[in-house]
């Protein structure tokens, strides 16, 4: 009796322990099994540069995930598995919707797996064979510009992919298309893992110096994005052979020709763009893919052909019953953004570097992996690696099934320029109201000055903010329930009194369901408690406090498995996971988070009750 291997579909014997012809480990791979206790095995989505991607049922968070495993014939390479184990930790500093995100990392026996998001849709190459003559215009500047936005973010970690292609590109129903598989990426920031002499990649994808195993910088996945921009706007890459040797040969001496097929078919505004990122040597590209992008999107917006200037300009602005007209001055081009959660008294929660689109005057609409984003937020924006940033307040929300929020915000305080609307210059709008209002968080009421690409560059414009910000919409962070919380902390630092004062006060607005008064005492008793070990303490008030409220419950989830990632060993986090999670009626989670809490303190009360009262409680699904 036979049957077929469940990785290479090979014949092979009942109860063999490895297929001859692929040489994988049939036990933990067999479809139906169960990899690490927790993930059910359904099927094969693909194969991948270090081995096999399956659909799997997360039965711990009770969710369908992706899981990627190292081949278990490169298992025995310590080269193999150091690269391997350097893709889980690079790729989990990424948090971009423009690139597929990673879950969790783990190890079975000789196999080493990580779980990461399922992705909707389908990879641009298989795209391209269905279209191929490659993508409309609009639509290929889009992706392009998307993949350049998810690849900035991988660059501003620290890593350089290697193997960007649109086989490693996916884009959903939606449009967004995310960046996958980062099986040789390496950090540049670290000691280097391959020998110099040593190529990987796809030979029709490689830079010059990439196929001649010279080290590589982030100028060689800018040839790469080259590439890809070539193909999608073609359907062809520029540069194949019939073999990978002698495409290696001609990606290092040939130059991509735009007079011939398929060249030919790249519009004539872009022409310039692709032909600097395949330059064959690497100073003459572009520094970055945001430089890159850059240099697209202008393109994009250029005009066709000159038009002469109008007899006299109009300020529509002061025309009675001006209207901005959003549907006329909106482009679909993606662009690169600082998104900023705002709390009370305009303090800056938690930041976000995203993509914003359909921009207009008054607003644009954000892709956020934030779950708790709720209409009446006040948020901030800044534009990476230029000089635009305001205040907005979100005024539609959507979270679709992807794990992807699409968020409608309106400016407050300055309207988007010509140059990212893309409208009529002879339209000239005001650059900021009339009357300066008053900045946000004590911010000098100063223009921001340009901005580098750098977090902290960002972070600083938005610092330096002169927007005002609308108060909060009546009755939002209101609970109907009475907090409990937890019992007041005891503070030994110097700030010992101010800090127990200020919970104490949170906790008594908190009986009275005022629950966004209780945040800010909170916020200000984690500001003096900053750089102690109270801090992490008040962090955990503060989610059970926000847990409170439904609407704050994701967030508030969210924030303290961020925490219990950050700091595994610590047992109040795990607790007050278990408390949450229980409130909520996720008895599987909460019975994980105890279980976690029992394995760091077997003689912890709290968690001996819990998990016995939830041994009997029923068990539903999570809708997350």
């Amino acid at each position: 009796m036979s049957m077929e291997c469940p990785s290479c579909a090979a014949p092979i014997d009942v109860g063999a322990d490895a297929c001859l012809a692929c040489g994988r480990s049939l036990s933990t791979l067999a479809l139906g099994s169960i990899l690490a206790s927790r993930y059910e095995l359904r099927s094969v989505l693909g194969k991948g540069t270090m081995g096999l991607v399956y659909r799997a049922f997360d039965k711990l968070l009770e969710e369908e995930v992706a899981i990627k495993v190292l081949r278990t014939d490169l298992s025995s390479s310590a080269d193999a598995v150091r690269r391997f184990r350097s893709e889980i930790k690079l790729a989990r500093k990424v948090s971009h919707p423009n690139v597929c995100r990673i879950h969790d990392y783990g190890e079975e026996g000789p196999l080493g797996y990580i779980s990461m998001e399922i992705l909707t849709g389908q990879d641009l190459s298989k795209t391209l064979s269905e279209q191929p003559d490659g993508l409309p215009e609009e639509e290929a500047v889009s992706a392009v510009l998307q993949i350049a936005a998810g690849l900035q973010a991988i660059h501003d970690v620290g890593i350089l992919h290697r193997d960007l292609k649109t086989a490693n590109a996916s884009r959903d129903d939606r449009g967004v298309v995310r960046l996958v598989d980062f099986g040789i990426a390496k950090d540049l920031l670290s000691e280097g893992q391959t020998v110099e002499g040593q190529s990987f990649g796809t030979p029709e994808y490689m830079s010059p110096e990439h196929c001649r195993g010279e080290k590589l910088d982030f100028r060689s996945d800018v040839y790469a994005l080259g590439i890809v921009a070539f193909e999608l706007f073609t359907g062809d890459v520029p540069i194949t052979r019939s073999s990978p040797m002698a495409t290696l040969l001609k990606q290092i001496h040939d130059v991509a020709s735009f007079e011939t097929e398929p060249g030919s078919r790249v519009p004539r505004r872009f022409v310039p763009v692709l032909r600097r990122a395949l330059a064959k040597s690497a100073a003459d590209r572009f520094a970055s893919a945001q430089e890159f992008a850059t240099a697209l999107r202008q393109a994009a917006m250029a005009p066709p052909a000159p038009s002469p200037p109008p007899a006299a300009v109009v300020d529509r602005t002061k025309a009675p019953g001006f209207k901005d007209e959003r549907r006329h001055e909106r482009i679909l081009l993606p662009t690169d953004i600082l998104l900023l959660k705002l709390g009370p008294g305009g303090r800056s929660e938690k930041e976000e570097r995203t993509v914003a689109h359909d921009l207009s005057r008054a607003g644009m609409r954000i892709l956020s992996s934030w779950s708790d984003l709720e209409k009446g937020d006040r948020v901030a924006i800044a534009e990476v690696a230029g000089d635009f940033s305001t205040g907005a307040i979100v005024r539609h929300v959507k979270r679709g099934v992807d794990q992807i929020t699409r968020v409608g915000i309106e400016f407050v305080g300055r309207v988007a320029p010509d140059r990212l609307v893309g409208t009529d210059p002879t339209q000239r709008f005001p650059a900021t109201p009339d009357k300066p209002p008053p900045p946000v968080d004590g911010a000098k009421n100063s223009r921001p000055r340009p901005r580098r690409s750098s977090g902290s560059h960002l972070r600083e414009a938005v610092s330096n903010l002169s927007v005002a910000m609308p108060p909060p919409i009546a009755g939002r962070g209101s609970s109907s329930h009475s907090p409990s919380g937890p019992n007041p902390l005891a503070f030994p630092s110097h700030h010992a009194a101010s800090i127990q004062e200020e919970v104490e006060k949170a906790q008594r607005l908190g009986s009275e369901s005022r629950t966004t008064e209780a945040l800010d005492c909170l916020a200000r008793a984690r500001e003096m408690a900053e750089g102690t070990p109270e801090a992490t303490r008040i962090q955990i008030l503060i989610a059970e406090t926000q847990a409170k409220n439904p609407a704050w419950l994701k967030a508030a989830q969210q924030n303290l498995e961020d925490l219990a990632r950050a700091q595994p060993g610590y047992l109040p986090v795990h607790l007050a996971l278990g408390r949450i999670f229980r409130g909520a009626g996720l008895i599987v989670r909460a019975r994980a988070s105890f279980a976690r809490a029992l394995a760091l303190d077997p003689s912890d009360r709290e968690a001996t009750d819990a998990l016995a009262a939830l041994a009997t409680s029923p068990v539903r699904r999570s809708s997350s």
